[in-house]
């Protein structure tokens, strides 16, 4: 091992004295998973900033198997002797735990993998001057573009981390990365009404934040709302805008989609390998080699290679995706998409970047082309949605009535309500050309028919 992990010198952590003091322990099996992470943190209340923070941390996690018994656990250190004793007492734990039938092994062969845009330098720098620039210039656009418009919150998160996976097989792996979360929301006032607009993205880069297009959305759409209206109860064609249907995605797609939830009969999926789920036009991969996108990394959290995969192909289910521990219940390699919260969770299978397959219209096009419906802009509520029915429950918090190919109305206040499986199946009209990554689901823009949307 070298004695020393990636980023961090060998006088925060030895791994040779870890694995040393596990096999003395009479550990079978060791998986040790770091994460070095430096932040940096800005955010305004109103029109200042009151909040900087900058932060670093250590954190360990364990795997630990003794006699066929298995354990999770991990704290934040900061010396050897820290991660000594969390090991210690992850053997305690593992050692009154009882054994899991379905255990196997610990993943083999980790490392490699392709290499993937996730790193940027200059983002890495976590130049506080850079953050400041940026959330002055936003605060300036916000408070110029009308009188009516004033900031509610602007906030900057920078992030740089590597996260470093070895066992006592001799192997390890590591991957860095860096990370931008941009937020700016909006208040717009006029006569005793008021509206509100929040932007947000995460990019792993500062040359990609787009804050000036965010802000002025987000002006133009607070001030939309202080003329919204509710609508009579309909069933109507909707447009999402991507960020809304990669939401829906994540809600009542991803779980059906994992082999945990696959095995313990929690997904509606189960058995249909092969089958049409899907209209043909439906295409859905699990790509973790995306330059700079959020869910992009050359291994998992196990350490094992990713590689892009085909989850529905013209409609068809082709694969569940698995980590080492799913993939070995069923006698299968893992798809490597292993995730962890922390270094101390349990890994579990989920997507990287879970992207439907773009279409050929912009969304300009596709609301053209649809003629009449609502186009929605924001939701709340569609985390809430049933993935095991597939039934998908959102409020439209800010929407548009599409006449004639254009937007005439703002909405808002309307319940809508759809199964997810029957809309992509028999009620698709289109996919845009333009997709967002809400996290690691992306998607265009979708345009689907007969919604029933719930009004005055």
């Amino acid at each position: 091992m070298g004695g020393e992990a990636g980023m961090m010198s060998s006088e925060v952590l030895d791994l040779d004295k870890v694995f040393s003091r596990a096999s003395s322990l009479g550990v079978s099996e060791l998986e040790v998973v770091v994460d070095y992470s430096k932040t940096l943190d800005m955010a305004t209340v109103r029109d200042r900033i009151e909040k900087a923070k900058y932060s670093s941390s250590v954190r360990i996690g364990y795997r630990v198997v003794v006699d066929g018994r298995k354990a999770f656990h991990g704290a934040t250190i900061t010396s050897t002797s820290d991660a000594l004793r969390v090991l210690e007492d992850a053997v305690k734990v593992a050692r009154i735990s009882p054994r899991d039938p379905y255990w196997r092994s610990l993943p083999r062969g980790i490392g490699g993998g392709v290499e993937v845009d996730v790193y940027d330098e200059r983002t890495a720098r976590l130049d506080a001057d850079i953050v400041v620039d940026v959330i002055s210039s936003t605060i300036d656009l916000v408070k110029d573009y009308d009188p009516r418009t004033s900031p509610v919150v602007v906030s900057m998160s920078l992030g740089v981390g590597e996260r470093v996976i070895a066992n006592n097989y001799g192997e390890e792996a590591s991957r860095r990365e860096t990370s931008v979360f941009f937020t700016v929301g909006v208040r717009a006032s006029d006569n005793g009404r008021e509206g509100v607009y929040y932007e947000y993205r995460l990019y792993r880069r500062l040359g990609d934040v787009d804050y000036e297009g965010l802000s002025r959305r987000a002006c133009s759409r607070a001030l939309d709302s202080l003329n919204a209206k509710r609508l009579e109860t309909m069933k109507t064609t909707i447009v999402f805008e991507p960020l809304i249907w990669a939401s829906i995605m994540t809600a009542v797609l991803v779980p059906p989609i994992t082999a945990d939830n696959v095995q313990e009969n929690r997904s509606p999926l189960k058995n249909r390998i092969g089958e049409q789920v899907f209209s043909e036009e439906v295409d859905i991969v699990d790509d973790p080699h995306m330059p700079w996108k959020p869910g992009s990394r050359s291994i998992d959290d196990e350490g094992l290679a990713t590689k892009r995969k085909k989850v529905f192909e013209k409609g068809v289910l082709k694969t569940f995706l698995y980590d080492h521990y799913t993939a070995s219940r069923e006698g299968k390699s893992s798809t490597g998409n292993a995730y962890r919260r922390s270094p101390w969770s349990s890994p579990r299978p989920w997507p990287t970047n879970l992207l439907l397959e773009p279409g050929s219209s912009s969304l300009e096009e596709l609301v053209r082309d649809v003629g009449s419906g609502i186009l929605v802009a924001s939701t709340v509520g569609e985390w809430l949605s049933n993935p095991v029915s597939g039934l998908v429950n959102a409020t439209i918090s800010h929407g548009y009535v599409i006449k004639s190919g254009e937007l005439v109305q703002p909405v808002k206040g309307l319940t809508l309500s759809d199964n997810f499986y029957e809309a992509l199946s028999k009620r698709l009209i289109g996919v845009s050309r333009e997709y967002e990554c809400l996290f690691n689901v992306c998607s265009p823009g979708v345009a689907i028919r007969d919604v029933v949307v719930a009004g005055k």
